[in-house]
């Protein structure tokens, strides 16, 4: 059984490159993103002011954490949005001002039917804003934790449209397409140039069992956008299917890709891989340190074959303790134009979008950002969280 350990992504800041989020964001700033972010902060009824004292800790120096206005260099308007009624009434209130995101407190001890966190979701997608949802016991607790307040500003600075890293080792791919479905629809996110990152998303519904369909019209729209971004026809792609595809769908991949050659949207015989993404795998990993077993490293790795890889994307040194925290993920091969090509090549760039995740400063998801990104949208869709493809300019999701 083969194995080892890929090599840990580079990541790409504006001044320079590190490989941890933490460091580089703190010696070379941000990647990209807006100079001003407006806002808007408000809460359910008694939390408004507390709502407001972890944005003035936000805005500040607590320990070593740095206020988000000099961490990303961006000028941050932030402003209470109060006045009478309900929460309902203040959130559109909100909206009505054109702010960048809404940042709302909401009670996490009261029963299910009294839980305003989707509904306050739901209300500003509707309106098209971006919402970043707090809970009380953060806002009584946590208000001043640096960890927690660090992983705030880089999801708000996301959220607001802000690209805070890339990644500096060059990557096989023109563009990559993540799809999961939930909700009713099929979510489609599509990544082009990982170092210097285009995010964009979109859904199509689901009109069948086997969404054979909606593949196929995500793969349409995924090559004629990023055509558009980079200016010419892209001649290499990745689609990732978070879990499990039916042939019906990879049948529609092939079809699509034969359209778009013929329509001069992508280049003719581009090269392709279609792949698997699966988050629960029995198999777990472990790294034997003398006499104790701990975590797995980051990028361990396990062949089941030639086409299927057991890979841990979490794990030591951002996971050191509590063995078995760390599951791994089953990366397989469904299809490509090249059964030759060495498919841990398309391993490791599974494994290095994982680092691409802007909603965490401190640990990398599982899976890699198309894929995490598409359920996410799948999973909002599912709670009755519609916001319009386009609306939001920033990466509402996170």
């Amino acid at each position: 059984m083969r194995g080892g350990v890929l090599p840990r992504p580079v990541l790409r800041f504006r001044g320079g490159t590190a490989v941890s989020p933490r460091e580089g964001l703190g010696l070379f700033g941000p990647l990209k993103g807006p100079g001003r972010i407006a806002l808007a902060y408000t809460g359910e009824e008694g939390l408004s002011g507390k709502t407001g004292r972890l944005v003035e800790s936000l805005l500040s120096r607590v320990k070593w954490y740095r206020p988000m206005g000099e961490l990303l260099d961006v000028d941050v308007e932030a402003y209470e949005v109060s006045g009478g009624g309900g929460l309902e009434e203040r959130l559109r209130e909100a909206a009505s001002t054109s702010p960048d995101v809404v940042l709302v407190g909401v009670r996490d001890d009261v029963p299910e039917e009294r839980d305003m966190y989707v509904p306050a979701k739901q209300v500003l997608a509707s309106l098209g804003v971006a919402s970043q949802m707090v809970a009380a016991r953060t806002l009584d607790r946590l208000y001043r934790n640096p960890y927690v307040l660090l992983n705030l500003a880089v999801n708000l600075y996301g959220k607001a449209g802000g690209i805070a890293w890339g990644i500096a080792d060059d990557m096989d791919r023109d563009f990559y397409l993540g799809l999961d479905v939930g909700g009713g629809v099929m979510a489609a996110v599509l990544l082009v140039d990982p170092g210097d990152p285009v995010v964009e998303w979109t859904v199509f519904p689901v009109l069948d069992v086997e969404y054979s369909g909606s593949v196929g019209e995500a793969l349409e729209w995924a090559a004629a956008r990023a055509a558009e971004i980079t200016g010419r026809r892209p001649g290499s792609l990745a689609v990732l299917r978070d879990g499990r595809m039916h042939w019906g769908e990879v049948e529609a991949i092939r079809s699509m890709l034969s359209t778009l050659a013929a329509r001069g949207v992508v280049e003719d015989r581009s090269s392709y891989v279609v792949v698997e993404v699966r988050k629960r795998v029995t198999p777990l990993l472990v790294r034997r340190s003398r006499s104790r077993f701990t975590n797995p490293e980051k990028g361990a790795y396990i062949a089941l074959g030639e086409e299927e890889y057991i890979v841990a994307t979490t794990g030591w040194p951002e996971r050191r303790v509590a063995l078995g925290t760390v599951r791994p993920i089953a990366v397989a091969r469904v299809d490509t134009d090249n059964w030759e090509r060495d498919f841990l090549r398309d391993v490791r760039e599974v494994y290095w979008l994982s680092a691409l995740h802007w909603g965490s400063m401190f640990t990398s998801p599982r899976t890699p950002i198309v894929t995490l990104y598409a359920h996410r949208i799948a999973s909002f869709f599912r709670l009755g969280v519609y916001p319009e493809p386009g609306s939001m300019g920033g990466l509402w999701f996170l």
